[in-house]
């Protein structure tokens, strides 16, 4: 159970210019493009915010205020949109449940800064059931207007409404109070901002209703290093008692075929090891061993079968594998680096994961993340 409330952000003003430019340049990419880009602004802390207070770049809100973020985006061959609402969340004596194991510290710039600084360019991301037709209603009618920003980058439209207006924010609070919210980002940055105190116990958060078509779990995929000299058919040849094997000759029609079988509620992965060939996976059998206190949520996903069947089959020679957040990522690991198989997975169900995070259940690190994001710099968390 938790409780939110409505914060003094930074933003950048009108006049910056070049909004997209400056909001999506990540923390950690070189001191290149926009002098005023919020990567650089992460890097150079609370003395570079103030310098650019008072240089008019960023301004604090007058008032404490909500924000309601929205996010048009194309995922999977479909056109999405997912709207949720920033704030400050106190997670109270019953904290959120968490998705995934918090993995080791540091793996990403934003959160090593938060260790030392007060600067914040990312909320942490939850989830909610919005079981209330008239906050929901609410939530529509105060981003009818136009918004503050509008702006598009990477083929998704960004929308930002500020909501300060004293009635508005009292009736969003009564709208959030006490909802059971499910840890929907990075562990690591959550845990990081829990142990800071510069907001009084309380998390600048982003809160989306899990309910809309456009929350999109993303899968991590494998990128493994095969023993020297093993080919394709023999570091799959393990996997033929569980799998049916099905060479594939243009890797281009992986994410259709994956999709094609999820769809058809099936368990399938793809191994790619570079050159124009690939090879399908399917699961010939969905009833894996349950392991003592397992959920059936947490047997029955792709990642359970894949560590299960895949990685302890095949296994990944010499070297830890690899676990990265894009498909293309994990291919281009294995054209550039001979000896390499990547394993390519489904998104898991957001079902399976509630059911899982009811039960009290955690993924490992590295499982699974969820689109939309939103872009770091739109808001700017601090004291």
């Amino acid at each position: 159970m938790a409780d939110l409330f409505p914060l003094r952000a930074l933003r950048y003003t009108a006049g910056a210019g070049g909004l997209s430019a400056l909001v999506l340049s990540s923390p950690g990419e070189p001191e290149t493009g926009s002098p005023h880009g919020a990567g650089r602004l992460l890097r150079g802390g609370d003395e570079r915010a103030r310098q650019w207070q008072k240089d008019g770049i960023l301004r604090r809100e007058s008032a404490p205020a909500f924000y309601i973020y929205e996010q048009e985006f194309r995922m999977f061959g479909r056109d999405r949109a997912v709207r949720g609402i920033v704030g400050l969340l106190d997670p109270g004596a019953e904290p959120p449940a968490l998705l995934e194991e918090a993995g080791e510290r540091g793996v990403r710039a934003e959160e090593s800064a938060l260790e030392s600084g007060s600067l914040s360019l990312f909320p942490a991301a939850f989830l909610f059931r919005q079981d209330d037709p008239a906050a929901a209603a609410r939530m529509e009618l105060l981003s009818r207007g136009k918004p503050r920003y509008r702006f598009q980058k990477g083929g998704a439209v960004h929308r930002l409404w500020v909501v300060n207006d004293t009635l508005a924010v009292r009736e969003l609070q009564k709208d959030f109070a006490g909802k059971k919210l499910l840890l929907a980002g990075s562990a690591a940055r959550y845990e990081a901002l829990l142990r800071r105190r510069e907001y009084g116990g309380r998390v600048p958060a982003l809160l989306m209703d899990a309910a809309q078509s456009g929350v999109t779990p993303v899968p991590y995929h494998c990128a493994a290093a095969m023993e020297a000299g093993r080919s394709a058919e023999r570091l799959l040849a393990p996997c033929a008692p569980f799998f049916e094997l099905i060479s594939r000759e243009n890797p281009r029609e992986i994410p259709a075929n994956l999709d094609a079988l999820y769809r058809q509620g099936k368990t399938a992965f793809a191994a790619y090891t570079g050159g124009p060939g690939w090879t399908l996976m399917i699961l010939k059998d969905r009833e894996l061993p349950r392991l003592p206190g397992e959920s059936e949520a947490l047997r029955r996903l792709d990642a359970t079968v894949f560590r299960r069947l895949v990685q302890n089959a095949c296994g990944s020679g010499t070297e830890p594998a690899r676990w990265v957040p894009s498909m293309e990522e994990a291919m281009r690991l294995a054209d550039e680096a001979a000896g390499t198989a990547a394993f390519l997975l489904n998104p898991p169900r957001l079902k399976h994961l509630e059911e899982m995070a009811a039960a009290g259940e955690k993924l490992p690190s590295r499982t699974v993340s969820f689109l939309p994001q939103m872009p770091p710099g739109l808001l700017i968390f601090t004291p």
